[in-house]
């Protein structure tokens, strides 16, 4: 039988936390450690060899993420519940790096509540407190072998412990109109790029100003907010609101998708893809693409020419995924799976390689490229 016995998830977890909490925990190695770029010689390919300085190398490990996720029937029905918290987009630091763009909660800013995520499981509920958000172009996750145009993965620590947690969406530009949600982010995201240029432009002795989001034209001339409209504007933002409706989990014990791509995490990957529009897409892959790194005000994005930042697949190496449904969930796929006697979670699978996922990648790019005159 492939089903997962609810004990034994429980038990996985408490010893991850006994083992987070015995390490330092390296979210990513340092920016240039690593690549996604063949000809750099630090490509996925090479990454279980690669010197990481003080963090230890995991990436050649035999529970290491992302995986293909085979479709399967529900094998556990309860509810996640997600409390939005009081943090607003003022609370969350906005960064960009060499193969993403990043977003961490900043609770020292104005003491504010995280949003939390309860993990049903035994008839226990586990919260998990999220520390920070990223996103990649290209999926480390495959989906019954199907790929898609970027993923975003919410990154949760346990309240009052240290198992990691992390709520994986993929994201698909598949929607002709623009997500308010998903704007918000780019919006912060894109100032960063743009204190870049003018950091870098002041250092070179020329003129640059950065645009005012928190102004208004009017006839021809911009218009600076009074307190009172600046205080009215919505800037609060739950990243669960992103979840789509009648979505389920599929949970597996595995790891960091970036060097040191430690051994650490519980992941509970979403199967219904968020649409984000093309012209969304297209914004987070200039973010990523057209890194500049502000110490040398020159592009160093480490992605791959196809502008894919995703791990390939890994394997399963006998791993059990569950499905997780909510309470009442109607599951087609259940009469399909008894019917034909499928669904069994693959023991092995053959480690992908980035060929088929950066397909992929570089035809939803040419996809948003051709449409950048719609911008």
């Amino acid at each position: 039988s492939n089903s997962t016995s609810i004990p034994q998830i429980l038990k996985k977890m408490k010893f991850l936390a006994i083992v987070v909490a015995a390490l330092p925990v390296v979210f990513a190695a340092d920016p240039g450690s690593f690549s996604y770029d063949p000809a750099t010689g630090k490509a996925p390919g090479a990454w279980a060899s690669l010197d990481l300085g003080g963090a230890t190398n995991e990436c050649g490990g035999a529970a290491q993420s992302g995986i293909d996720v085979p479709l399967s029937s529900c094998k556990v029905f309860g509810d996640y519940i997600f409390s939005a918290g009081s943090c607003t987009l003022d609370d969350i630091d906005f960064t960009i790096n060499d193969h993403s763009v990043l977003a961490s909660y900043n609770t020292a800013r104005n003491n504010c509540q995280v949003p939390k995520m309860t993990i049903p499981l035994d008839g226990k509920e586990i919260p998990y407190e999220v520390l920070q958000f990223h996103m990649h172009t290209g999926t480390d996750h495959a989906l019954d072998g199907q790929y898609f145009g970027s993923c975003m993965h919410l990154v949760h620590r346990e309240v009052g412990g240290s198992a990691l947690s992390v709520l994986g969406f993929f994201l698909e530009p598949t929607d002709p109109d623009d997500s308010i949600k998903m704007g918000d982010l780019l919006d912060e995201w894109e100032k960063v790029p743009a204190a870049t240029t003018a950091s870098c432009s002041a250092a070179a002795g020329d003129v640059f100003t950065i645009p005012d989001d928190t102004s208004q034209q009017e006839g021809g001339a911009r218009r600076e907010l009074t307190e009172q409209e600046r205080r009215r504007l919505p800037r609060s933002f739950n990243p669960y609101d992103l979840i789509p409706k009648e979505a389920t989990m599929y949970t597996y014990q595995g790891s960091l998708t970036t060097p040191p791509c430690s051994e650490i995490v519980f992941w509970n990957v979403i199967d219904t893809p968020i649409k984000i529009s093309v012209r969304e897409f297209l914004r987070l892959t200039n973010l990523i693409i057209d890194w500049v790194d502000p110490a040398t005000c020159e592009k160093a994005s480490e992605a791959a020419p196809s502008g894919f930042t995703g791990r390939p697949v890994q394997n399963i190496n006998g791993r059990e995924i569950t499905r997780v449904c909510p309470t009442g969930f109607d599951d087609p796929f259940a009469d399909v799976t008894a019917a034909s006697g499928t669904g069994a979670t693959p023991a092995n699978e053959p480690a992908g390689d980035s060929s088929a996922a950066s397909v992929s990648v570089m035809a939803a790019i040419a996809a948003v490229v051709s449409a950048a005159a719609l911008l």
